[in-house]
């Protein structure tokens, strides 16, 4: 990530992960992947297909009972064991999730998928080093995969991210926000410099583009939108504030919407902000946030929608790091559970200290 100069810079966002069903197409007459099976182990198969459907309408918890069910019927039936963890992930149940995934492997460690999804449950909980061991294997065993590429690309944004902490950000700190016993994350946030909006811009003025012709889009994002600025100006006790412009050219801020992944730098993102500046700090902003999910398992419902948003705001405020502590908001990586975000007091702290008057 640059440094805001004059000319404008693309902010290092998220890095999402993508979740992968790894089971097979099963066939009939007691076969599964096309070799003999027993009674039990088919009938777990089919269990697993019902699981997989369950997973890709959203419906969690009624999928974990078909796993385990279809787990205990077939111990050794490897992608039942996967998806599982799948399942248990999205319902926020990492360390079972990660037993299962990993006993998985030990069964048949030939499933790109479920390496990919080991790396990231361990990228979702800020354990990169486990992560990059993980996605490095993959692409290891894999490398002609087509998804070995984003996976190349996502171990270089994460090598780059860890290297970074440790480097810039200091041993301690980076202890202290990984264990959450910090009252602020100020030196990650800050990492590539102090950059904030001057306090003769306020209130900052955001034109938010409407979607409605942007394929996917849903009348409430844009309450969802208001709503996460409002929360981050009420977070910041009057230092910043907005208001809603009907015109581009009045804006500092500008908010657009897209279908279209390739619109951003990288395909592993959900949204993106690119901010300027000047002598006396940042004068324009431009986020592009997807309408669309990334990956068919992970459908965009409006709490995933929050989050992306609270983050890319806090990127427009000037957070040019992100933190190792999967709590905070500008965490380096987005959560698997589909659940409703609000900042938190070491969010709150980082903005208060960041826009402080010993700190202008």
């Amino acid at each position: 990530m640059k440094q805001p100069s004059s000319a404008s810079w693309v902010s290092t966002l998220a890095l999402l992960t993508t979740v992968f069903a790894v089971s097979p197409s099963f066939g009939q007459n007691f076969q599964v992947n096309g070799r003999p099976a027993s009674p039990q182990e088919y009938r777990a198969s089919q269990l697993v297909d019902q699981g997989l459907n369950l997973l890709n309408q959203n419906q969690n918890a009624a999928a974990c009972q078909i796993f385990a069910q279809a787990v205990q019927l077939s111990p050794g039936l490897a992608a039942a064991h996967a998806d599982y963890g799948i399942a248990l992930m999205k319902m926020g149940q990492n360390e079972p999730a990660i037993s299962e995934i990993k006993y998985s492997l030990q069964i048949d460690p030939n499933q790109p998928g479920a390496w990919i999804n080991l790396g990231a449950l361990h990228q979702t909980q800020g354990q990169i080093d486990l992560a990059i061991v993980a996605f490095t294997e993959f692409v290891k065993r894999f490398p002609n995969n087509p998804e070995a590429p984003k996976i190349s690309d996502l171990l270089q944004g994460l090598s780059k991210f860890n290297n970074s902490l440790h480097a810039e950000a200091g041993a301690s700190a980076v202890a202290a926000d990984h264990d959450g016993n910090g009252p602020d994350y100020f030196a990650e946030a800050t990492v590539q410099g102090i950059q904030r909006w001057p306090a003769s811009s306020m209130p900052l003025k955001v034109y938010i583009r409407p979607g409605d012709d942007v394929p996917s889009y849903k009348p409430q994002y844009g309450d969802i939108l208001k709503r996460s600025f409002d929360d981050w100006s009420a977070a910041s006790d009057g230092k910043v504030k907005f208001v809603y412009v009907k015109e581009p050219a009045a804006a500092n801020i500008e908010c657009s919407w897209s279908a279209d992944p390739t619109q951003l730098a990288n395909a592993a993102e959900s949204a993106e902000t690119s901010l300027a500046a000047n002598s006396k700090g940042l004068v324009h902003a431009t986020a592009v946030i997807l309408t669309m999910p990334l990956t068919s398992g992970w459908p965009l419902t409006d709490n995933r929608l929050r989050w992306y948003l609270l983050h890319e705001i806090g990127h427009i405020l000037g957070y040019t790091g992100h933190t190792r502590n999967p709590a905070d908001i500008m965490f380096f990586s987005s959560r698997i559970p589909d659940e409703w975000r609000d900042l938190t007091v070491r969010d709150k702290n980082t903005l208060l200290r960041l826009y402080s008057e010993r700190s202008q």
